[in-house]
């Protein structure tokens, strides 16, 4: 199993506060037999745009190839002004070209790939930027498990960075190893299940929901959808909660 990090850093040709948290997090994937490979994308010229191949100079092709041959992502970023930075931003718009594409079984070539978020910052706004770069990602078909994430920061305002302040670092840690063990383990279901491809859509059906029947459903005394075996699950009709607001 191969995990890829595409890393956002500030400073190009030197170590980020972001490698250095990220660090843990590959000890933690290769202790779980993971190969690693580590993108800086800041040292990469990722021209502008939506399509796999910008043109000549495009570093973006090879990269590409690299996701493709992953079956675990991370991507990592500052918080700046409260968002992800341009570089990871620049990242997420060149795998939109992603969206159109798809494997042999027509299913979207991001299906049963995990990815995960990593953040720094000394201001806050790490969920913020774990948000918007998991919703990016699950846009283009990442699976993203629970809390597949990590970040380090010392709440808001100016402040010292990852490298130079040990403070919150074991919770950071500790994060990272379970964002690891996350990603490894839904990653390892999904190889074993995967994804089928979404199904065509049936313009009369929209907007349709299952009717359920006592026929169709059994229920216990609450009430609510009972299964008892992991085989039911597969034949049985599975309950699902929508929440508006």
């Amino acid at each position: 199993m191969q995990r890829l990090p595409a890393a956002g850093s500030r400073f190009r040709g030197h170590l980020s506060r972001r490698e250095a948290l990220a660090g843990a997090v590959i000890t933690a994937l290769q202790g779980y037999g993971v190969e690693v490979d580590t993108v800086r994308a800041v040292d990469l010229d990722l021209k502008p745009g939506v399509e796999t191949d910008m043109g000549e100079g495009d570093d973006w092709p090879a990269v590409h190839d690299k996701l493709l041959a992953s079956q675990i992502l991370v991507v990592a970023s500052p918080t700046w002004l409260g968002r992800p930075s341009s570089v990871a931003q620049r990242v997420l718009e060149r795998m939109d070209a992603m969206l159109s594409e798809t494997d042999d079984d027509n299913r979207p070539i991001a299906y049963n790939r995990v990815a995960g978020v990593l953040v720094t910052g000394n201001e806050d706004g790490a969920h913020h930027v774990i948000s918007e770069i998991s919703g990016a990602l699950g846009d283009i078909g990442y699976t993203i498990p629970g809390q597949a994430w990590t970040y380090w920061h010392l709440g808001p305002g100016p402040g010292p960075d990852y490298l130079d302040d040990d403070r919150g670092h074991e919770w950071s840690l500790s994060t990272g190893r379970a964002m690891a063990s996350n990603l490894v383990h839904t990653a390892q279901a999904l190889a074993a299940s995967p994804l089928p491809a979404p199904p065509p859509p049936e313009p009369s059906a929209v907007g349709a929901w299952p009717r359920r029947t006592a026929a169709s459903m059994s229920r216990n005394p609450t009430g609510r959808a009972r299964v008892n075996t992991l085989e039911e699950l597969r034949v049985r009709s599975v309950q699902g909660v929508l929440f508006t607001g």
